[in-house]
């Protein structure tokens, strides 16, 4: 019986032990981070904070429509940037250039040297309140977000404004990008986020390789027209949509009176080319000095086309009364010139008699 008792005895101290180890396991508190410092930074609220690439610095942007430069270990003020009218809503630093960028109530993003404090750039273009900025394209570019949904990009170094996209209903006031990426993602009031990729390079490449393609194509219609291969340029040009080398060939062959060597390749033309020369005609007609090449080809057209095809034309009426139209206004010139050059040849004529009159008596 002892020794049962003082089995029980040692298992109710064993519980005892590991309740109170379990209390005191509860009771340990998690440690509190220290306070480094404690500023009174602004007289209104405080709406962003961003840290320096360095870890040196730190920027703060207020209400009170400023903006200012701290250090990052003591806290110490160094700077104030003031310029903007209204509530300034972000501040960042630039990834790789000694700038700071900032946005505000005023509508405007300012670039600023973060030594001298001096405003080196304004950036005018949103109409309403800009709330978020972010740097991208390794620090060569600004997104701005308005709160009217808004986005812009601008080319840091020459102050233009890359692009204008209406991406959201309303104010985006959350924006993320990468420094050194091409994505940016916005949030808007509406809840609704999307995400952006700057295809810069790709529209560049797709600009230089469209420009390489015209260079190829322009050298080969100087080389059928050099080579008097008149038929061969014309299809080529009408693909192309080249209406400077078609005038340029009308007025070759009118001066050496060959005009009728391209009227095979024109009864070969289906009607949506002939739509796009009859586009030209109606475009030359418009100025006196292309008006006549206009009425070259479309004597040619006219000749060439079958009435029924006339008819399928789209557009036909339409464009058919726009070169009447000018054609008359031209019309009207020529027959007043034409009476100018009676009367000056009849005032002409009789001063020479009346000279003639003269010398007799």
């Amino acid at each position: 019986d002892s020794d049962s008792d003082s089995d029980s005895e040692d298992g109710e101290l064993e519980r005892k032990r590991t309740k109170s180890n379990s209390n005191k396991k509860k009771s340990k508190k998690t440690p509190k981070p220290l306070v480094a410092y404690s500023r009174f930074a602004h007289e209104k609220d405080i709406n962003s904070i961003d840290v320096a690439p360095n870890d040196k610095v730190f920027l703060t942007a207020s209400q009170d429509h400023s903006i200012k430069l701290w250090d990052f270990v003591d806290g110490t003020h160094i700077h104030t940037y003031k310029g903007h009218k209204r509530t300034v809503w972000c501040a960042l630093f630039s990834p790789t250039d000694q700038i700071i960028a900032s946005c505000g109530g005023d509508g405007l993003v300012k670039i600023w040297s973060v030594k001298t404090t001096q405003c080196l750039k304004t950036l005018e273009g949103h109409s309403t309140s800009i709330l978020k900025l972010a740097f991208v394209a390794n620090g060569s570019q600004i997104v701005s977000a308005g709160s009217d949904g808004v986005v812009k990009v601008w080319k840091v170094k020459t102050s233009e404004c890359l692009t204008t996209i209406d991406g959201h209903d309303s104010k985006i006031w959350a924006l993320c990008a990468r420094p050194h990426g091409n994505t940016v993602i916005t949030g808007a009031a509406d809840g609704s986020i999307v995400q952006w990729k700057d295809n810069t390079e790709e529209v560049k490449d797709n600009e230089r390789k469209e420009e390489e393609e015209k260079l190829k194509l322009q050298q080969e219609l100087d080389n059928l027209l050099q080579a008097q291969e008149y038929t061969k340029a014309l299809t080529l040009a009408i693909k192309t949509n080249r209406p400077r080398t078609i005038l340029r060939l009308i007025r070759t062959l009118n001066e050496q009176q060959k005009l009728n060597e391209i009227v095979p390749s024109l009864e070969e033309l289906n009607m949506d080319q002939v739509a796009v020369l009859l586009k030209f005609v109606e475009n030359w007609n418009m100025n006196s000095r292309t008006s006549y090449e206009a009425h070259l080809l479309l004597n040619l057209i006219i000749h060439t086309t079958s009435l029924q095809h006339w008819r399928a034309l789209p557009n036909i009426n339409v464009i058919l009364n726009t070169i009447s139209a000018y054609s008359d206004r031209h019309i009207r010139r020529v027959d007043l010139l034409l009476q100018k050059a009676h009367f000056i040849d009849y005032t002409f004529q009789q001063m020479r008699d009346g000279v003639s009159i003269a010398a007799k008596k």
